[in-house]
């Protein structure tokens, strides 16, 4: 496990399993207010998240079920995996369903029912 800063060489960040920017450190609140005072470097960053889009389309395309759909925490890992310093917190997301729910565009969601009062949460690529 890795921790650093955004400036961390991407060499670095990428041979740890895990990595965490220590922007994205803090209490829900201050990230919350911190990613609205980033929303323009955020917004600058297009390449940084169509690498995210591509990853998505790649797990989509790998890991789909009978029906066309992908399980939303299957596509997660296969992220994580490949690019140990995701985190969502850099987009300005908390969860991957809300970065998928901010595309409708590009992504349909689907809730299947688990067990006990658990949904299972899936999406397809458009």
């Amino acid at each position: 496990m890795g921790v650093g800063e955004k400036k961390t060489p991407e060499a670095f960040r990428n041979a740890c399993d895990e990595f965490i920017f220590l922007e994205n450190l803090g209490d829900k609140e201050k990230i919350t207010k911190d990613i609205v005072v980033e929303a323009d470097a955020i917004d600058q960053d297009t390449k940084a998240l169509d690498e995210i889009h591509g990853l998505l389309r790649i797990a989509y395309e790998t890991y789909q079920d009978d029906e066309g759909y992908v399980y939303v925490s299957t596509a997660g890992a296969y992220i994580k995996r490949t690019k140990p310093d995701f985190d969502l917190r850099t987009f300005g997301y908390l969860k991957l369903t809300d970065l998928l729910a901010a595309f409708p565009k590009r992504y349909k969601m689907k809730k299947y029912e688990g067990k006990g009062m658990v949904n299972i949460l899936a999406y397809k690529c458009l």
